[in-house]
């Protein structure tokens, strides 16, 4: 459990049935996963347009590389964003990274592979390496967005780009009453 210190300590079982002493009490307290880790947590795009940079996709886990489609797939660590789309449009989606990237986009946290809407490209093969993709979004729909790394050895930094949306309302003149 979160904040709660759980201590420990250790015996070895031989194998003429004997068993060594104790090793000396460690202690650790978890700590809560990382902003981003999963749809449950993730970074959240409040408006458009929004850019976050991150430095380090090493201090994630992969949470969605075995379910979601891309390209070539991905074994990498992956980090999460959500937006909630403030009104119907497309929103484009960019990634650059320092490290090979999956970019793709899902609707249900349940069901990420049954609710994924989009894809990136993979066009780019060298740093900056760029997966971006356009999604029609719905006004009220909550997005989530997963940028993973290709390899499970990536490490570096990247920066997430979304926007477009709804488009502004055109100004009405009133004609008659």
């Amino acid at each position: 459990t979160n904040g709660t210190e759980y201590c420990y300590t250790v015996t070895q079982n031989m194998e003429d049935g004997s068993v060594s002493g104790e090793s000396d009490q460690a202690c650790a307290t978890p700590e809560a996963p990382l902003s981003g880790e999963t749809c449950a947590d993730p970074f959240v795009a409040a408006a458009l347009p929004y850019t976050d940079t991150g430095t380090a996709i090493e201090g994630f886990m992969n949470d969605y590389g075995s379910v979601l489609v891309t390209p070539y797939g991905y074994s990498g660590p992956d980090v999460v964003y959500s937006y909630t789309a403030s009104g119907d449009g497309d929103v484009t989606i960019s990634c650059g990274a320092d490290f090979d990237n999956a970019l793709a986009v899902f609707t249900d946290c349940a069901d990420p592979a049954g609710s994924q809407v989009g894809t990136g490209t993979d066009g780019n093969w060298s740093i900056p390496y760029t997966e971006s993709v356009t999604v029609a979004m719905t006004s009220g729909v909550t997005y989530y967005i997963v940028n993973g790394a290709y390899n499970s050895t990536d490490i570096g930094g990247w920066t997430m780009d979304i926007s477009g949306g709804a488009a502004p309302m055109a100004d009405l003149e009133v004609t008659s009453m």
